[in-house]
């Protein structure tokens, strides 16, 4: 019995443990990738409107700006040396697709700040996550740089830290880039 109690002691100190470097390692994969996310937006740096970035991996980067009447969108890409391509992303007005998609980022409205917290989550206590899906990043910087919505977690993740159909739209929109 008193193996029992020491081992279940020691389980629990170990779980403590592991919990503590893995909210430590967490905490500077966050700092890595707010700090990763700035470099790439300052390539943005004159242009005075909204910006939402969305990455994956910190290595694949989809940002659409918001404009009054529109919003233009970029795919970028990073490598581990720190290059970085930015591709403009075409949307054709005639596409029956790319109308989908652009119906589906108005209702989403992704420029509406006050839906967004103006904490940086890196956890969701009693969130319901697939720890196999991809690490993520997500802000939005107004015109003055003030960040909202930003978070760094693994998604899937329930309950969403954003729009649910703006989730959608942002890795779907991300899929047909990455080659």
């Amino acid at each position: 019995m008193t193996k029992y109690i020491c081992s279940l002691f020691l389980l629990s100190w170990f779980s403590l443990f592991c919990k503590s470097q893995e909210s430590n390692d967490l905490d500077s994969l966050s700092m890595n990738s707010r700090i990763k996310a700035d470099y790439v937006l300052s390539n943005f740096d004159t242009v005075t409107a909204p910006k939402l970035l969305y990455s994956i991996d910190d290595k694949y980067y989809y940002l659409i700006i918001g404009f009054q009447y529109y919003y233009k969108e970029y795919y970028i890409n990073t490598d581990s040396l720190g290059t970085i391509e930015i591709s403009y992303v075409e949307n054709d007005v005639k596409s029956r697709h790319d109308k989908q998609y652009r119906k589906m980022l108005i209702d989403a409205n992704p420029f509406d700040l006050s839906k967004y917290h103006t904490d940086y989550i890196t956890n969701i206590p009693d969130a319901e996550c697939c720890t196999f899906g991809k690490r993520t990043y997500f802000v939005i910087k107004d015109r003055d740089g003030k960040r909202y919505g930003e978070f760094n977690l693994f998604m899937p993740v329930l309950p969403s830290p954003i729009d649910l159909n703006l989730w959608i739209y942002l890795v779907r929109r991300l899929s047909e880039q990455i080659k």
